[in-house]
């Protein structure tokens, strides 16, 4: 799983695009056949596809937005990767990775509070569909995993708050200091 993570985090955008769609597709189709809401036709066939073609390109643009603002996909790798093993590169240029990091910390300290009531949303969605018809199975699968994702994702954002301000550390300590110290003595002298 983690070398399929790592292989999408450095993929072509129009690699992303097929992933997110056919996983959209497939997943939504797949779950409407075995719910029994859906028959295997080319009608719903094809409005299921062009809400994935939606979805996919909408996850696509973000993931490019995010690239862009990191200044670049291998930029954005390298991020990836330093929030992952808790240590910046020595070549991380400072001007590009603080303002990264600092936009990720923000959308993470977001998340905090955002995401207890969407996910709650979404239970509350599968409570009431508990509700209409209790004998059903996906209402049930859809509440225990809003309620899965929801503690998960609340967990992880504030660990990544916590492992960027590792890194902000980093690039702004001391040593970040003496560095842009000496650069500035030897542009001056």
């Amino acid at each position: 799983m983690k070398q399929f993570r790592a292989h999408l985090q450095g993929a072509p955008l129009g690699v992303l695009f097929t992933w997110f769609t056919g996983f959209y597709f497939l997943g939504t189709y797949g779950i409407a056949l075995l719910d029994g809401s859906s028959k295997l036709n080319f009608v719903s066939a094809f409005i299921r596809l062009g809400g994935a073609l939606l979805v996919g390109g909408f996850m696509t643009a973000i993931i490019a937005r995010q690239r862009r603002r990191d200044g670049g996909r291998n930029i954005s790798i390298e991020i990836n990767r330093a929030m992952k093993t808790g240590a910046v590169p020595e070549d991380a240029d400072s001007s590009i990775w603080v303002p990264a990091l600092k936009r990720r910390r923000t959308q993470n300290e977001r998340a905090h509070w955002i995401n207890p009531i969407g996910f709650g949303l979404f239970t509350l969605l599968g409570i009431w569909l508990i509700t209409q018809d209790p004998t059903a199975v996906i209402p049930w699968v859809i509440t225990v995993f809003f309620i899965g994702i929801g503690v998960f994702s609340i967990i992880q954002a504030r660990n990544l708050v916590a492992k960027i301000d590792t890194l902000l550390q980093q690039l702004q300590g001391p040593s970040a200091d003496n560095s842009r110290a000496d650069a500035g003595t030897k542009t001056v002298g």
